[in-house]
């Protein structure tokens, strides 16, 4: 079990630090930053996130409009736009990468969260057969590799679900964990 892994690319150093506080307050784990498309890409080649938060205007040649497509080639993850841009123009060429999310600054937990988890979801439902789990307890989403699951336990009608170095208490039913799970590797 780990939990999710977000990069973020922001050349604002309050915006940033107001992203890094969230998420950390939410519980996910930051991988890194980077304030141009350059240094993100080199970063994210080398340790992908499972997120990636963007704003429109960055640092360099390029914007994270274009930072996005260029990664389209190479990763596939969700992107979130985290910008002050409410100009149609802009947000029609944004619509146009397949955005999981467009967050126009000043943005709050509520907000983040919910797009963060529509991101994972999206992903989870475009991508099932190969997707990790992903589990709620205590108000922190985890990612769950299904293959490192050991077994999971009933207690109280909610699914306990262990793995080699982890417990994970969602409250999520044997029903509901059945229908993520396919049939040939659990009993």
């Amino acid at each position: 079990m780990e939990k999710l892994k977000i990069f973020i690319v922001e050349d604002d150093f309050i915006h940033l630090s107001r992203l890094e506080m969230l998420l950390e307050e939410l519980g996910y784990t930051l991988i890194g930053s980077a304030d141009n498309a350059d240094d993100a890409i080199k970063a994210m080649l080398t340790t992908p996130p499972d997120v990636l938060l963007v704003d429109i205007q960055i640092k360099g040649a390029m914007t994270g409009i274009e930072l996005v497509n260029k990664l389209k080639a190479s990763l596939a993850l969700p992107a979130i736009y985290t910008t002050s841009f409410k100009d149609k123009k802009i947000i029609d060429e944004a619509i146009q990468t397949h955005p999981s999310a467009y967050l126009v600054k000043p943005y709050d937990k509520g907000n983040l969260q919910a797009a963060i988890e529509l991101a994972v979801f999206n992903v989870k439902h475009n991508n099932e057969a190969i997707a990790p789990l992903y589990l709620k307890d205590n108000n922190v989403l985890h990612k769950v590799v299904k293959e490192e699951i050991i077994y999971i336990e009933v207690k109280d009608k909610n699914c306990w679900v262990y793995t080699a170095t982890n417990e994970i208490k969602p409250r999520i039913s044997l029903q509901e964990i059945k229908e993520k799970l396919s049939e040939d590797q659990f009993i």
